[in-house]
């Protein structure tokens, strides 16, 4: 969808579908016993995806950003710009699942933040992350202590590559979800 809004052919939600049926046909899960509940949520977030730009007057692009810290510098494509009629502009996250009491806590959206900044100063715009599944969407509003410390912990895990320095942490919550999981050694240890 982002490529032909790019190129100028905005994508409505029956062409979106239309493209998702053909994917799913080739790629989908076969003769997976949830396949129609699959394909009936995947329909759900394309159309849901494929109907919120076309809500406004703006266009949508796709830039590329960057974030400088002292050690490195971190690049990113967010998923979602739309400069509006105005000049402003709507930076959103996409997320597929359920929205999370932890999710505006993450320390991408303080990339987010300062990427957009830094992309251009004098743009008035809005940070959010919008929950597909729910058709939810939630404002992202981080004050600069906060963009600070969080931007810090990237700076931390440069340094930690820089050093050769992957120590293992085992998570009940987050190793099940790793792919991974069934080869990972430090899985036999616990």
């Amino acid at each position: 969808m982002a490529e032909e809004r790019a190129s100028g052919n905005p994508a409505d939600e029956a062409d979106a579908v239309a493209y998702l049926g053909k994917v799913w046909e080739e790629q989908g899960p076969g003769e997976h016993p949830y396949r129609e509940l699959y394909r009936t949520s995947a329909v759900t977030l394309v159309e849901r995806a494929a109907r919120q730009p076309l809500a406004s007057q703006g266009s949508a692009t796709r830039p590329t950003w960057e974030v400088s810290v002292p050690l490195g510098r971190i690049r990113f494509t967010p998923d979602h710009v739309e400069v509006r009629s105005d000049g402003s502009e709507i930076v959103e996250r996409l997320r597929t699942g359920r929205p999370t009491k932890s999710e505006a806590g993450k320390d991408i959206y303080a990339l987010y933040v300062a990427a957009a900044e830094a992309a251009e100063p004098r743009v008035q715009r809005s940070i959010q992350v919008r929950y597909l599944s729910a058709d939810q969407v939630d404002p992202i509003d981080l004050k600069p202590g906060p963009i600070n410390t969080r931007l810090n912990h990237y700076n931390e895990a440069i340094r930690g590559i820089l050093n050769q320095d992957f120590l293992p942490r085992p998570s009940d919550r987050i190793c099940p979800r790793c792919p991974h999981y069934f080869i990972c050694s430090v899985g036999e240890d616990t």
